[in-house]
């Protein structure tokens, strides 16, 4: 996975183990916090999320099929 130049780290200062990231998300380009996908590692913005699934949209909306 490669970093984007305009994305933040920040370390979470109640367990000091994860971090949280700011950027761009790669699918709808909108800047704020980005979220991971657990299938296809793209970084992606809250509205592009299933956060029940941990899966950004596209693969959450056709499973089994890796989206990049």
């Amino acid at each position: 996975m490669e970093i984007e130049e305009n994305t933040k780290y920040f370390l979470n200062p109640k367990n000091k183990k994860f971090f949280e990231v700011e950027g761009l998300c790669n699918i709808c380009r909108k800047p704020g916090k980005i979220y991971t996908c657990s299938l296809c590692g793209n970084n992606v913005c809250i509205d592009c999320y299933d956060a029940t699934k941990r899966l950004c949209k596209p693969c959450a909306k056709y499973p089994g099929k890796i989206m990049k």
